[in-house]
């Protein structure tokens, strides 16, 4: 995993981004003025003092806010470890995240940018050890002071990925309701909790996807998909691409 960019960009009105099924993980940050981001089926404004994640494998799409301009920094990792280490991070489950230290962060930004333009082959593990310490610091930023129920919601949706679980069942596991569940959900992590665990399933099966070389049926088991047929109608749905063409078309750009 590494560096692949760190650049200043200017957006004005009428301008926009669109990534599709991206081949990274990318960080905007605004500078100045906002952007209007939507990913998952969520839509967000992200002013100064936030970071928006662009997701490895997914559609995104931004344009400057109401303000009609943005003055942002974007920064971009690369590498066959995104998958695995997004997930673990806990990364892959968010898409805005507010700076603590802005300083701190940016002066880890400048010495990303001044990585890439210097890269050597040589240098090449210490490189990847500075797309690790990026990825590190963006997980510091997490706020796990999140409701007890939330919590352990989120824990019996990771425990049971292989099942359809629904909002119902999982609020039965939680003795609580339905409602504040939906709730908690839409307070804390600005989703509902069936497009929470859908995200859940999908980066699990992206990580299964280029990390291992199970058979695209067990996989597709693994997240609840009994039939591969769903599986496969489910996953190019989220991603523009099936199962098996994700695979191929990721391991090949990874391996580039």
């Amino acid at each position: 995993m590494w560096p692949h960019f760190v650049e200043q960009a200017r957006l004005t009105a009428g301008q926009d981004v669109h990534h599709y099924n991206y081949t990274r993980f990318a960080i905007e940050v605004p500078l100045s003025g906002e952007l209007f981001c939507r990913q998952r089926g969520l839509e967000m404004l992200v002013k100064p003092g936030q970071i928006y994640l662009i997701h490895y494998g997914e559609d995104s799409y931004f344009t400057p806010g109401p303000s009609g301009f943005c003055r942002k920094i974007g920064f971009g990792l690369a590498g066959p470890m995104l998958s695995t280490v997004l997930a673990e991070s806990g990364l892959s489950a968010h898409l805005c995240l507010q700076l603590k230290s802005p300083r701190r962060f940016f002066k880890t930004l400048a010495l990303m940018r001044r990585a890439i333009l210097r890269y050597r082959y040589e240098d090449a593990s210490e490189f990847a050890a500075a797309g690790f310490q990026m990825l590190a610091e963006l997980a510091l930023l997490i706020d796990h002071g999140q409701p007890e129920l939330l919590t352990r919601a989120v824990a019996v949706m990771k425990a049971n990925l292989s099942q359809m679980l629904t909002v119902s069942e999982l609020a039965e596991k939680l003795g609580t309701s339905s409602s504040t569940l939906e709730n908690l959900f839409s307070e804390h992590l600005g989703s509902s909790p069936r497009k929470y665990l859908m995200t859940l399933k999908f980066e699990k099966a992206k990580q299964l996807l280029l990390s291992t070389d199970l058979p695209v049926k067990q996989i597709g088991i693994n997240v609840g998909y009994i039939y591969p047929m769903h599986f496969t109608r489910w996953f190019k749905k989220s991603s523009g691409l099936t199962p098996g063409e994700y695979r191929l078309r990721n391991s090949a750009s990874l391996s580039n």
